[in-house]
C-alpha cells in the first residue's frame, strides 16, 4: 500500500518508479545517469540488461568499478582524475 505522499516508499522503490515511467515511454536517446545506484546487484543486471536491448540510443553515466558491462556498450569514455582516457 503506498501513502498519498509515498513516504512510506525506500529510495530504492522510488527510483524503481521513476525508471519504469521513464523506460515505458519510446525516447530516441536516454541518458541515464547512475540509474542503478540504489539497487541489489540481481537487479542492477535485470536492468542493465534490458536498457542494452533497448532500440534507441542510451547514455549511460555510471562508476561501474567491475566494468561488469563495459564490453556491451558501442563506445565507452573512461574518465580518471578530470581527464578523458577514451
Amino acid at each position: 500500500m503506498i501513502d498519498e505522499n509515498i513516504k512510506n516508499l525506500s529510495g530504492g522503490q522510488l527510483q524503481r518508479i521513476a525508471l519504469a515511467r521513464v523506460l515505458k515511454r519510446k525516447y530516441d536517446m536516454l541518458i541515464l545517469d547512475e540509474v542503478t545506484s540504489s539497487f541489489d546487484l540481481d537487479t542492477t543486471k535485470k536492468i542493465m540488461e534490458y536498457v542494452l536491448e533497448l532500440p534507441n540510443s542510451v547514455i549511460v553515466i555510471t562508476q561501474d568499478v567491475f566494468g561488469s558491462y563495459r564490453n556491451r556498450f558501442d563506445k565507452v569514455d573512461t574518465i580518471e582524475k578530470g581527464c578523458s582516457l577514451a
